[in-house]
């Protein structure tokens, strides 16, 4: 996944209305490098395993429902935040705030109003 000429086009496509082929490839590479330092660093885990339990304010989570690069969010946050709203688009990925955009939007705005 680090290489986002393998990619599909349109996965790729949402991000190419906003940035070249060559800025999404080096950042993304970029960024994967990073998440596999840290992760390497922290022995396998990632910092915020240590936070999580120690927020107690309200908390949104929003996922994709076929999103195939973070775990289950059920396992990784809802077992450990103490307040939290789970929000999941079925059909969306990784990029679910990108593709559903309004879908999002509305989604943040009611858990701000409802704070």
């Amino acid at each position: 996944m680090r290489n986002t000429d393998h990619w599909l086009s349109s996965t790729k496509e949402p991000y190419l209305r906003h940035y070249s082929e060559d800025f999404l490839r080096k950042q993304w590479a970029d960024l994967c490098g990073v998440v596999q330092e840290v992760y390497d660093y922290c022995g396998g885990r990632f910092p915020c395993d240590y936070v999580l339990p120690k927020i107690v304010i309200p908390t949104l989570i929003m996922n994709g429902g076929q999103d195939r690069f973070c775990g289950d969010v059920r396992t990784c946050f809802l077992s450990v935040l103490k307040n939290v709203r789970l929000e999941v688009h079925a059909q969306g990925g990784h990029d679910f705030y990108m593709k559903y955009p309004k879908w999002f939007a509305e989604k943040v705005q009611a858990f701000i109003n409802g704070v």
